[in-house]
């Protein structure tokens, strides 16, 4: 070996030698570059990354790649012998590769001493930046932070500097004009709105003047009265406000203010609906005078749409629908007063007013019934308020009608006593 004579080396260690002899062997060769005893050497004792490295280099040999200050120099690397390694990549003109090995090390004062032998400024900035990381992995975020800031990394400075609450050196940096690319100051707006800093991402947003980012901001963070501001110079984005706006208020059981807010998003089929389940719940509550608003609200939709009927439709279903519940609004608001004197201790109408409220309201249900409204109700009202205002016919006939119907419990005394005592009076009506 020390005349170079690795072949034969190679088969007078075939005879048989330990396992270091053939590592003496195999590194010998390999240092001076015989590669194909170095090899052989390796097989021998199963050395991987090294037989790894022969087949690298080789491969390199094949694409013309013939520079053995380099493979000596990778060599030398992978037994550890880094300063040698990097004196030959730079006597071969390959400082880069000396700065990856040392940055591959995290030795990166030794590998700025080779940046400084003329690497391009975008491999400096991959080192810079691949310190920057090995940084932050090691809970330095102060210097991964300045390290990012030095690689023109301003995104990633960002996300260290949010992480670590310094809001105040992230505000002043998206007022530097320097770093105030549209890319990083729309990454800043959402590092903001993400950490409830809404002021700080409105002002981002306000500078790059996208007004519909603004908007859904301030939707996100229920800011309603800004968002209505802002609406009034941008209407066109009035769906993106309302719409959400009414959905928060459906959330709060603000129910009429959810259907106005619809409406002025034009979303009139969906503010209809939202006013007919309206009606259904005041029914099932027996809110009658709520009922009778909110179909009234209905007629009034209804009136709009048969003014300007949608694409498709005829203006005359919409007539026809505004009838209707115009109809049943006032049915409902007539029971609302018959309810209070059947089913609360004390109501505000006077008796002529509830006489005329059931007779009324008796006559449109002979030809269609709302749901919730009870004939029974109607008809004891009409009975009871007859009978004391001295309509004594009308009385005898509303008693007559109510034998035919099944009397709730709480009226049965009084209606069989009404029957009776309805017969001692006159059959005409008072003057």
């Amino acid at each position: 070996m020390e005349r170079k004579m690795f072949n034969d080396a190679y088969g007078i260690a075939c005879l048989g030698v330990t396992e270091d002899d053939w590592k003496v062997l195999a590194f010998e060769a390999l240092e001076n570059l015989d590669l194909e005893v170095a090899q052989k050497a390796l097989v021998r004792i199963g050395h991987l990354p090294h037989l790894l490295l022969i087949q690298s280099i080789l491969e390199r040999k094949k694409r013309g790649q013939d520079n053995d200050k380099v493979y000596l120099a990778d060599i030398l690397a992978h037994q550890g012998k880094f300063d040698k390694a990097a004196r030959l990549y730079k006597e071969a003109d390959q400082s880069s590769k000396a700065v990856e090995m040392y940055t591959d090390l995290r030795q990166f004062d030794l590998a700025k001493e080779y940046m400084e032998e003329g690497c391009s400024e975008g491999f400096t900035k991959e080192i810079i930046k691949k310190q920057a990381e090995w940084c932050k992995s090691s809970s330095d975020p102060k210097a991964a932070c300045e390290m990012y800031l030095a690689a023109g990394e301003y995104i990633k400075a960002a996300d260290i500097m949010m992480e670590n609450g310094w809001i105040d050196r992230l505000l002043q940096m998206t007022r530097n004009p320097s770093t105030n690319t549209t890319e990083f100051l729309q990454h800043c707006a959402k590092l903001f709105q993400n950490s409830d800093q809404i002021e700080l991402a409105a002002e981002i947003l306000d500078k790059l003047g996208e007004w519909k980012e603004l908007i859904k901001l301030y939707v996100d963070a229920q800011q309603w009265n800004q968002a209505f501001n802002l609406l009034k110079d941008h209407p066109e984005l009035k769906e993106l406000v309302y719409v959400p706006h009414a959905m928060w208020l459906l959330e709060n059981d603000q129910f009429n203010e959810a259907q106005d807010a619809l409406s002025k998003a034009g979303r009139q089929t969906a503010a209809v609906n939202i006013l007919e389940q309206l009606v259904e719940n005041a029914i099932v509550e027996t809110r009658f005078e709520d009922c009778a608003y909110y179909n009234w609200l209905l007629a009034s939709s209804y009136r709009q749409h048969a003014k300007e009927p949608p694409k498709g439709e005829k203006s005359e279903v919409f007539v026809k629908q505004f009838w209707n519940h115009l109809k049943l609004a006032g049915m409902y608001y007539a029971y609302s007063g018959i309810h209070k004197f059947t089913d609360q201790p004390f109501t505000s109408h006077l008796p002529d007013a509830l006489f005329n409220m059931s007779r009324c309201l008796y006559h449109q249900l002979l030809n269609t019934h709302p749901p919730g409204i009870s004939k029974v109700c109607t008809l004891y009202t009409l009975a009871r308020q007859s009978k004391h205002l001295g309509a004594f016919k009308l009385a005898r006939y509303a008693f007559d009608k109510l034998q035919m119907f099944i009397i709730p419990q709480r009226f049965s005394e009084q209606v069989e006593l009404g029957s009776i005592t309805i017969r001692s009076k006159p059959f005409e009506d008072k003057e």
